[in-house]
């Protein structure tokens, strides 16, 4: 009879230990979606060596080290061999000797690269019940350990560890002072369910917390980056970018440009007195003559730059670009609600219908022309759909090429008078593309919210000229 407490507790013991896969599962993660297709750029670039940006500890303090043990120069061999495996560049060389500054370059930096605990899994529970049953058994791992494990962690895989891998890419043209493209990439690779004595026995001395696994992870995570690089969209628009960047860098030397010639023109501020008091009805002691200065040794010239541009040739720049105002297939927001990967396909269908019918000032879903309106099955196929991926970069060189044309329109002080005709015919130009895309008249209407003072009379022309049923509904509102 005494023993059937024992046995009962025994067997409540065993049903925890096989019921513990069931205590962390709460909701399912939604599958991201698939990465697009490869891209292959078609260019060759200068690699030099990756930026390390971690953080290592100067002294041991007994505290494990997540930085995985791979360093720039190991990094360095292993993307530039990945890069153009994928096919994404043409070749990706090693700085010449001579340094060569007329070539594209192709800037890494890597900003986090290490193990990281991620959570717990299914078997959280038995290892918790293990570490009470066995308590004085636990204190002694504790205290062995330094407090870095305990018994249940030792024994049962009950850690989450990943890979987490945070990267910058950015690529520069000469002689542009800026990148033309940068891209940051956050990678976080799951290792599976592992215990504290893997941790141990595989990574070596555990205080190092990396050097095994780490560095076997570690490569795997430099070629899912690569993977990751090779299918991002927006190195497929990098001859668009370079065109941008290159008008952009226009803007930026004739506002400079402007800038000094307006100070150049103002008036020169009377020079303070002397310090020092002078006698009523005494002569001023004469001053003597500032000693010469030596003849300043000439200054180095410069790398090679453009000279700054003349403003026909600045607007014909933003001409140049105005083939990026296309038509947009989906706007940033209707892609937000598409990948949301946690609402069914009826309700990303519903809520998208519903979105266009309030932006385009429709009665409801139901107005909506049959190739604007979205049901389940469409929104479910276009979850994985490379054209969403495609509309955001779109959307984002044209919210650029706005940002820059309205900036361009903006008159300053006293210029010629010969302006005013290059930017009507800026604005006509920019008039006729909006007019053929409703989604794009939705990032001009955007960007008319923020246009106050001197910058509101130009973008109030272009909204006029566009003549839209959105333009004209908007006038209404801000100038009623």
């Amino acid at each position: 009879m005494r023993r059937a407490p024992a046995l009962v507790l025994c067997v409540l013991a065993a049903v925890l230990l096989a019921a513990g896969c069931q205590y962390t599962v709460v909701t399912r993660k939604p599958t991201p979606p698939q990465p697009g297709p490869r891209v292959h750029t078609g260019r060759a670039a200068i690699f030099p060596q990756v930026r390390d940006l971690r953080s290592w500890p100067r002294s041991d303090n007994g505290r494990p080290i997540a930085n995985l043990r791979l360093f720039a120069p190991q990094i360095t061999r292993r993307l530039r061999k990945a890069l153009v495996a994928r096919g994404l560049f043409t070749a990706l060389d090693p700085p010449p000797a001579a340094g060569e500054h007329s070539r594209p370059r192709l800037l890494l930096t890597i900003r986090d690269f290490r193990l990281r605990r991620v959570g717990t899994n299914a078997y959280i529970v038995p290892h918790l019940l293990l570490d009470g049953a066995l308590l004085p058994l636990y204190a002694g791992t504790v205290i062995a350990t330094g407090g870095q494990v305990d018994l249940g962690g030792y024994l049962i895989p009950s850690t989450k560890m990943a890979t987490v891998l945070q990267a910058t890419a950015a690529w520069q043209v000469p002689p542009l002072t800026r990148p033309v493209l940068t891209r940051s990439y956050l990678l976080t690779l799951p290792l599976g369910a592992v215990s504290q004595r893997q941790l141990w026995q595989e990574m070596g001395d555990y205080h190092t917390y990396g050097v095994a696994v780490g560095r076997r992870e570690g490569l795997k995570a430099l070629d899912a980056l690569a993977e990751t690089m090779s299918r991002d969209p927006h190195w497929a628009f990098l001859p668009d970018y370079l065109r941008l960047a290159r008008a952009e860098d226009a803007w930026q030397r004739w506002r400079a440009a402007r800038r000094a010639k307006a100070k150049a023109k103002a008036p020169a501020r009377p020079a303070a007195p002397a310090a020092g008091l002078q006698a009523v009805g005494e002569p001023a002691a004469p001053v003597a003559p500032p000693a010469p200065r030596p003849a300043a040794a000439p200054k180095p010239r410069p790398s090679a730059r453009p000279p700054a541009a003349d403003f026909p040739r600045l607007v014909a720049a933003v001409e140049g670009l105005l083939d990026l105002l296309g038509p947009l297939a989906f706007t940033p927001d209707e892609v937000a609600i598409l990948r949301d990967g946690y609402l069914t396909p009826e309700k990303r269908a519903a809520i998208v219908n519903d979105l266009r019918a309030q932006r385009f000032l429709l009665a409801g879903p139901e107005a909506l022309p049959a190739d604007e309106r979205l049901d389940a099955a469409k929104a479910e196929a276009l979850y994985d759909s490379p054209a969403l991926s495609r509309s955001l970069v779109q959307a984002g060189l044209a919210q650029r090429v706005l940002t820059l044309a309205l900036a361009v329109l903006t008159p300053a002080p006293d210029e010629p008078k010969r302006f005013a005709a290059l930017r009507a015919r800026l604005t006509e130009a920019l008039a006729a593309r909006f007019r053929r895309c409703p989604r794009l008249q939705l990032m001009l209407l955007d960007q008319a919210d923020r246009a106050v003072g001197a910058q509101w009379p130009p973008v109030r022309l272009l909204l006029t000229k566009v003549d839209s049923r959105l333009t004209r509904a908007y006038l209404s509102r801000r100038q009623g």
